[in-house]
C-alpha cells in the first residue's frame, strides 16, 4: 500500500477533513486494488511499491517520486469515495447508527452525492495524469509499456479524456464517462471503421498505436478517424448512459429524490433524442470525410484498398449514403 501515515494522506485531501487512519486504511487497499493496479500493471504496481517501501534508504529519484505523488493523490480521493457511505454510520452489536449532537448533524443526501461525486472526479482524473505521465516516460516505466494495462490504453483511435473532449462540445473530461463509453467505441471501430479501412489497413494501424510509434502518415489518418469514434460512440452509448444493469434488474438512473437544494437532474427523453440525432449527422458527416480522404489521397497507404461503393454505410440504418 502506498499510504503509512495520516500525514502522508492528509496532503491530498481537502484541509477540513478529519479522519483516524486506520477508518479509512481498508478503502485505501480497495481503491489501490480497484483502480491503480489495473492501471498500472501487475510488475510496475509491484515495482513502485517496493521502491515507496525502500525510499527511506533508497530516495526515489524525480520521475519516481512524481509517478508516487499522481498515484496517491488519486487512490487517495478514490479511497475517500467508497469510505463516505459507511463514515456516515456507527456499527455496533446492535446495529448501524448516526451520530447527532446539538453542533453537528449527518449532512443532507444531496451534499454527501456531491462529496462523493467530488472525490470521485479528483480520483479518476489523477488516474488519467498517472497514465499520461507513464506514456511519457515509457523509457523508464518498461514494465508498464509490455504490460497488457498499456495495451489497453493505446488501443482505441479515442484513447484518452481529453481527445473526448477536444473533439464534442461540452462533454467535459469525465474519465467516468470515458470508461463508460469504450464499449461503444469498440463497436463503432469494428462497424464503421473497419469496412472502410479494409483489414490490411486497420489491423497496421492498430499494431502501431499499441506499440507507440506510428508514422506521421497513419497519424494524419488517426485524426480523421477519430472524430468518427467520438460522434457516434456517443449516439451509440447514450441509452446506456441512464441505466444501470445489476443482479436485480435494470436500474434508471434518476437523481430527482435528492434534490432538495442541487437543481441538476436527468435529461428528458426528447434532449436526449436531439443529442443523438447531432451525433450521429457529425458522426456520419465525418465518416464521409474520411472515405473521401482515403480515395484522395489512397497512394500514403499502400494497405488501403477502395471499398466497393465510394461512400460508407450509414452505421445505423443499414442503408448506404448517395452523396
Amino acid at each position: 500500500m502506498l499510504f503509512k501515515t495520516t500525514d502522508e494522506l492528509r496532503e491530498y485531501l481537502p484541509a477540513n477533513v478529519t479522519f483516524q487512519f486506520g477508518d479509512v486504511k481498508p478503502y485505501l487497499r480497495q481503491a489501490e486494488n480497484r483502480w491503480l493496479r489495473r492501471a498500472l500493471g501487475e510488475k510496475e504496481y509491484a515495482n513502485l511499491q517496493e521502491k515507496y517501501e525502500e525510499r527511506e534508504t533508497t530516495p526515489l529519484n524525480d520521475t519516481w517520486q512524481e509517478l508516487l505523488a499522481l498515484c496517491q493523490l488519486a487512490v487517495a480521493n478514490l479511497a475517500f469515495m467508497l469510505y463516505i457511505p459507511f463514515g456516515q454510520v456507527e456499527a455496533t452489536s446492535t446495529g448501524f447508527k448516526i451520530s447527532v449532537s446539538d453542533t453537528q448533524k449527518t449532512a443532507f443526501e444531496w451534499q454527501i452525492r456531491k462529496l462523493e461525486a467530488s472525490f470521485r472526479d479528483t480520483g479518476l482524473a489523477g488516474l488519467e495524469d498517472v497514465l499520461a505521465f507513464l506514456e511519457a516516460h515509457t523509457e523508464i516505466f518498461t514494465d508498464w509499456k509490455a504490460s497488457q494495462a498499456c495495451t489497453q490504453y493505446r488501443e482505441g483511435f479515442v484513447s484518452t479524456t481529453e481527445q473526448l473532449a477536444y473533439l464534442i462540445p461540452n462533454v467535459g473530461t469525465s474519465r467516468r464517462l470515458f470508461l463508460a463509453l469504450r464499449p461503444a467505441f469498440r463497436s463503432v471501430e469494428q462497424r464503421c471503421i473497419l469496412p472502410v479501412l479494409g483489414k490490411a489497413l486497420f489491423q497496421q494501424l492498430k499494431e502501431e498505436m499499441k506499440a507507440g510509434n506510428v508514422s506521421e502518415a497513419h497519424q494524419e489518418l488517426i485524426e480523421w478517424i477519430r472524430p468518427v469514434v467520438a460522434h457516434l460512440a456517443l449516439a451509440e452509448g447514450l441509452d446506456d448512459l441512464a441505466v444501470t444493469l445489476e443482479d436485480d434488474g435494470i436500474t434508471l438512473f434518476d437523481n430527482s429524490a435528492s434534490r432538495l437544494v442541487d437543481s441538476r437532474g436527468p435529461a428528458d427523453l426528447q434532449r436526449v433524442g436531439l443529442l443523438r440525432r447531432k451525433r450521429e449527422a457529425d458522426g456520419y458527416l465525418a465518416l464521409q470525410e474520411l472515405t473521401q480522404f482515403l480515395l484522395m489521397n489512397g497512394d500514403d497507404y499502400p494497405l488501403y484498398e477502395a471499398p466497393a461503393s465510394p461512400l460508407p454505410p450509414n452505421p445505423t440504418s443499414g442503408t448506404f449514403f448517395t452523396g
